[in-house]
């Protein structure tokens, strides 16, 4: 897996540390929950999702990262001969624009904020019209509000370049729509 951040054509990749997203995920990922990372880069965290009892499905658009992340589910569903570390028959890894695909068949929806793609306001405003009503997005970045969307809760997690220490902020639909 990556280490360092990478620039791609559509946006900028951060290595995440799952050991920091681990405790959080838990709690809104159960088996059965259709998981959907947004730029999920090398994969990490659908992995983790798969290894927590999700549907999970990443979206990449940069080759070279779909082949890393295909070629490390092979490894991860493979394994352990018959104890795989995650089921790659709910583990999916696809090559495409997520500005071209729906958002409201999943439960949870993961993004890794500001940079993640060079057009923050287009995916914003495509988060808020077509995630499910009961679905929440776990957002991470600084502590920039994620407008549209009610903050449920908040974690801080490590600093980056010891400059920004990234949270991750969990929303949901407003409860009252009039907002």
């Amino acid at each position: 897996l990556l280490t360092d951040i990478a620039s791609t054509e559509k946006g900028r990749f951060y290595p995440s540390l799952l050991e920091d997203l681990f405790p959080i995920m838990r709690g809104y990922i159960t088996d059965g929950t259709n998981f959907l990372d947004l730029g999920s880069g090398d994969g990490r965290i659908v992995f983790l999702a798969s290894a927590l009892g999700a549907n999970a499905t990443g979206v990449e658009y940069d080759q070279k990262l779909v082949e890393q992340s295909r070629m490390a589910l092979s490894s991860l569903s493979a394994a352990s001969g018959s104890d795989p570390v995650i089921d790659a028959s709910r583990t999916n890894i696809v090559h495409g624009d997520y500005f071209e695909m729906g958002f409201s068949d999943y439960d949870v929806l993961f993004y890794f904020g500001e940079g993640g793609t060079y057009d923050q306001d287009k995916l914003k405003q495509k988060i808020r019209d077509e995630m499910n009503p009961a679905a929440k997005l776990l957002y991470t970045w600084e502590k920039n509000p994620f407008p549209g969307l009610e903050l449920e809760g908040m974690w801080t997690l490590y600093p980056v370049e010891k400059k920004v220490i990234p949270v991750v902020s969990v929303y949901r639909q407003f409860r009252n729509q009039e907002h």
